[in-house]
């Protein structure tokens, strides 16, 4: 089955109708068997770009906006673009591999990638008006579906094979090395909940809270809540798992032992302000953060042995062995990087600078 790919891989799931060109344009990449022409590589490029346009939501599609800073060291353009150019070497090991270990398309697989092409064909209507946009890269949906081949192959090596073992000894090794894990105490700084004549915070018809823009005094009695809090806890630093409980503004019920945070998929719990400290901060340290809605009184805690395996915790490991596969195929593949063959004066000129992205 072709599936879409999560963390730092989830991009090629959705990209591949780029893989092989059609004509006589000249190879530009070559691993193994598998060769990538100049329009193959142009629209691989484009399409991955989507990818991180979406991503980082706020950057304009022009030279200015992807020139910002990212760090100290790179902009976003040259972050992004080295992102791509190493996506694209992992796809075509992957599918070397693939090749070279006897494995072959199953004829579901064969139904499935046709499948795939059917509902892009009919998405734009007809083949004919795929074909009018694919050509302006040297495509065509013939390319396309090889295209899709090569995707199948890949995702077989890196979910369907027995290529990339995740054993106990993989699991526990990788937990260790990319994970943290982090309390924090949460308070809203500009809205807060709406309370009925019970006390009980109210609830909207789609399921969440009904939340308030706060006064200004308010906001100013909660700053001083978390000047406070983060003064005391400076004291009494052993107090932070009570006030965990009882002082946060945010539901910890289902997380006693704290979120765990991933180096690979840093931003995924959408607690991005938290996030940037998760590595930076040593354990028992604990720290203050802000974002657009509140304060992170943030406490990194010891990593627990192998919660991925203890009852509370392990709902937060539910896709712990995909990215175990994810990690081994990245470490196999970047082992093999000096062995792939580039024109670097051609594929060199690409950047997401000056390529248009492609959707699909």
């Amino acid at each position: 089955m072709i599936r879409k790919i999560g963390a730092y891989m989830v991009i090629l799931s959705m990209l591949l109708c780029c893989f092989v060109g059609c004509g006589k344009q000249d190879t530009v990449l070559q691993y193994e068997d598998i060769q990538l022409t100049e329009g193959m590589y142009h629209y691989l490029f484009a399409s991955l770009k989507n990818y991180y346009l979406t991503t980082f939501t706020d950057i304009a599609d022009d030279e200015d906006g992807w020139n910002q800073p990212l760090s100290d060291t790179q902009t976003y353009a040259e972050y992004v673009d080295q992102q791509i150019k190493e996506t694209i070497y992992q796809m075509v090991i992957g599918a070397a591999l693939f090749d070279q270990n006897g494995y072959q398309v199953t004829k579901e697989g064969e139904e499935q990638i046709q499948d795939l092409l059917d509902e892009l064909i009919e998405a734009f209507g007809g083949r004919g008006a795929l074909n009018a946009d694919l050509s302006r890269m040297g495509l065509d949906d013939a390319v396309l579906k090889k295209v899709f081949t090569l995707q199948y192959k890949y995702e077989q090596v890196l979910y369907d094979s027995d290529l990339l073992p995740v054993t106990d000894k993989v699991r526990e090794a990788y937990y260790n090395e990319k994970y943290a894990c982090l309390k924090f105490i949460y308070i809203h700084l500009v809205k807060d909940y709406e309370y009925d004549e019970d006390g009980n915070k109210k609830i909207a018809e789609n399921g969440n809270y009904v939340m308030r823009n706060m006064t200004e005094q308010e906001k100013q009695a909660k700053n001083e809540k978390v000047t406070k809090l983060a003064e005391q806890l400076k004291e009494n630093p052993e107090r932070f798992d009570e006030w965990y409980q009882s002082e946060n503004e945010m539901d910890v019920t289902y997380y006693p032992n704290g979120f765990y945070f991933n180096k690979d998929s840093l931003y995924k719990l959408q607690l991005d302000a938290v996030a940037d400290v998760a590595f930076s901060l040593d354990e028992g340290d604990i720290t203050t953060v802000f974002d657009q809605t509140g304060a992170y009184i943030v406490k990194r805690c010891s990593l627990a042995e192998r919660a991925y395996e203890d009852g509370t915790d392990s709902v937060q490991f539910a896709e712990l062995d995909t990215d175990c596969r994810n990690d081994l195929f990245i470490r196999t593949a970047e082992g093999q990087y000096d062995q792939i063959e580039i024109k670097e004066d051609v594929i060199g000129q690409l950047s997401v600078v000056n390529v248009q992205a492609v959707a699909y």
